[in-house]
């Protein structure tokens, strides 16, 4: 069997991916496979250890995709999988290798021994139910801050150790594969079948919209499905928005879920009022009525005083564009004050900045502009270009987010460390040291 380890900058598709079916005993390279933990239409998970100590092997069956165009689109969101399960956190499950076996890629992440959150719902106690809502917020504020939304989080991409903290897996993969490669029917590229219809149960209204599903990729995104799942642990199985559990509930679900309709509210009487409130604000059906970030979470629940502080930035300080998640992960457009003051961006070559965006197209072609006023100290972002043709402002066409909050023509001041969203590409912005 071929097996390689190597962490390519980008993934390509050089050769065929053939079947693989590892069986106990099998080394891949110096990980021994011990069992299946789970399998799913495009991937499936194993068991492995080496000396004696235990890892998850995740691999992920290119063998199955039909177009080498798929195979390779596939193959480069699971090696930014195995980069987002690098992202330092006490609440992430951690990668620790990555590699190829028959051309199919693989990588090595640690194995949680309590098993995932999905078991345990209806007998969790309040404080077990408060304890791992306060992980998995601390999970999504490390992956939000480095610009990755996770987009399919659920019970079961929660992993809960022996001790009982909680810990947050699958980056994102599960729901590119949903809207690329079969929209709306694989809930979850390592689950099974009888989730095919629970998925939808945690799934952003605005995400089910085929031609909007990247205009509102924000951590909105994640706090409406935290929301959703912290109400059914404590409903003690039950989903804000009714019974999901054959193909006739499906309208009244999507209906009750885009217009907010909650069910039965007699829940929030379980929770402590500030639960309560909060979950509501989560679950608002218009995104932008709902909590902006898990930050603001943390504080109303008294969790910790950790808001950071993020360094303003002055009109003569150099900056940095560092593209976090997107076509071009990790390209960095470099920001002199002393050479120019705007600097336009979008996906047409006319840009300063050019972001790629051949898969969606969401991104306009003169999306937004960063600007450096020095009358104003500062630097600023506003959604939109000054057309020349036209002679006035021209804004985008599905919008620009700074720090999950949609930007106008008028123009909102950065500073290091926020965050620009605009479409499936997140940026963070940098002071140059």
């Amino acid at each position: 069997m071929n097996v390689r380890f190597d962490i390519p900058s980008k993934f390509f598709l050089n050769e065929i991916p053939y079947r693989v079916d590892l069986h106990a005993g099998q080394m891949i390279g110096p990980y021994k496979t011990e069992k299946i933990l789970g399998s799913g239409t495009f991937g499936v998970v194993y068991k492995v250890s080496d000396n004696h100590v235990s890892y998850a092997l995740k691999l992920l069956k290119l063998w199955e995709v039909a177009h080498k165009e798929q195979k390779e689109a596939i193959g480069e969101r699971f090696l930014r999988e195995y980069h987002a399960a690098q992202t330092k956190s006490d609440h992430l499950v951690n990668s620790k290798a990555f590699g190829l076996i028959e051309n199919n890629p693989f990588f090595i992440m640690d194995f949680i021994k309590g098993g995932d959150l999905r078991n345990r719902i209806g007998s969790l106690s309040l404080q077990e139910i408060q304890m791992i809502g306060y992980d998995t917020l601390k999970g999504l504020r490390d992956l939000h801050q480095t610009g990755i939304i996770h987009r399919d989080l659920k019970p079961e991409n929660v992993m809960i150790e022996e001790g009982g903290k909680a810990l947050i897996t699958d980056f994102g993969i599960s729901a590119f594969v949903n809207h690329h490669i079969k929209r709306g029917t694989i809930p979850n590229m390592f689950g099974n079948v009888k989730e095919t219809f629970g998925t939808y149960a945690y799934i952003a209204p605005e995400q089910l919209v085929s031609s909007k599903k990247f205009s509102t990729t924000t951590p909105r995104t994640d706090i409406w499905s935290w929301g959703v799942m912290i109400y059914e642990m404590f409903s003690g199985g039950e989903y804000p928005w009714g019974p999901l559990e054959n193909e006739s509930d499906i309208a009244d679900f999507m209906r009750n879920g885009k217009e907010g309709n909650i069910v039965d509210h007699s829940v929030f009487s379980k929770m402590p009022p500030k639960w309560a409130d909060i979950l509501r604000q989560c679950m608002q059906a218009k995104f932008e009525n709902r909590i902006e970030n898990v930050d603001i979470i943390l504080h109303e629940l008294d969790a910790e005083n950790h808001i950071p502080v993020h360094a303003m930035l002055s009109h003569t300080d150099e900056i940095n564009l560092k593209i976090l998640q997107g076509v071009e992960p990790e390209r960095t457009y470099k920001l002199n004050p002393s050479a120019r003051n705007i600097f336009n961006m979008g996906r047409s070559e006319s840009n300063e900045i050019e972001i790629e965006d051949y898969q969606t197209l969401y991104i306009s072609r003169k999306h937004c502009t960063i600007e450096c006023i020095p009358s104003m100290n500062g630097w600023f972002i506003r959604d939109g270009q000054w057309d020349m043709e036209s002679r006035k402002w021209k804004e985008s066409t599905n919008g620009t987010y700074l720090n999950s909050t949609r930007v106008d023509k008028s123009g909102s001041k950065i500073k290091a460390g926020d965050i620009i969203t605009i479409g499936d590409t997140t940026i963070k912005i940098q002071a140059k040291q």
